[in-house]
């Protein structure tokens, strides 16, 4: 029984009219990953991951919009994806990270005094500026009613030698998984290796003939 998949924490900010590159304003945001608590939408306890540190993005004159910003934080390689979103009020930056319900992130920004605007980024309890569409969760199954949980959709540690890789989740509802050796594609891979090794032997037979052969006279 798959009760739920595991999904990435989801945020979007809020539209910018100017568009994808107009400056939004200069600082710097600070990702860190750990277990969240929520109130619906809210985020309203976090628990910082003791063993990965938080990883601070600087953003200049240089990469002061959202796609340098997106930029900026995709060629960090932390795990977070940002993309941006041409709406009908303007471009949104969305940011999706790992799965699990472990990774979710908070997003702390520092902005430079005199050029505000960064806060618009923020989300951690404290701070909303960007509006939550998915929280980090962990995939939940059911196999012979004992439950587990982990934090990848592809899980291949609960029966040995079987990978299950999870599409759908629907609570209530049981599949039955069987197992069948596969010995007409083994039988089809033996006949075919055993073809193609007769078809070699026949080639260097035609070929290294000592009179006839493509290779006759090659010293090589």
């Amino acid at each position: 029984e798959v009760r739920q998949l595991a999904a990435g924490q989801l945020l979007t900010s809020a539209p910018v009219a100017a568009g994808r590159t107009a400056p939004v304003g200069t600082g710097s945001l600070t990702f860190t990953f750990g277990a969240a608590s929520w109130a619906d939408t809210a985020m309203t306890g976090f628990a910082a991951d003791p063993d990965r540190a938080p990883v601070t993005i600087a953003i200049g004159s240089d990469n002061n919009s959202l796609a340098g910003i997106a930029q900026a934080i995709n060629a960090a390689n932390i795990g977070v994806t940002a993309t941006i979103v041409a709406g009908e009020g303007g471009a949104s930056l969305s940011l999706k990270g790992p799965t699990g319900a472990a990774m979710a992130f908070t997003v702390d920004v520092a902005e430079t005094p005199g050029d505000e605007g960064l806060a618009a980024l923020a989300f951690n309890p404290g701070a909303a500026g960007m509006t939550l569409g998915r929280k980090a969760v962990d995939s939940i199954v059911a196999v012979d009613g004992i439950v587990a949980q982990r934090a990848t959709n592809s899980i291949d540690d609960l029966i040995p030698g079987v990978q299950l890789n999870l599409i759908k989740a629907a609570a209530g509802t049981t599949v039955s998984l069987t197992a069948k050796r596969p010995t007409d594609a083994i039988g089809q891979a033996v006949n075919d290796f055993a073809s193609a090794y007769n078809e070699l032997k026949s080639l260097l037979k035609t070929d290294t003939d000592p009179k006839t052969g493509m290779l006759n006279g090659d010293p090589a």
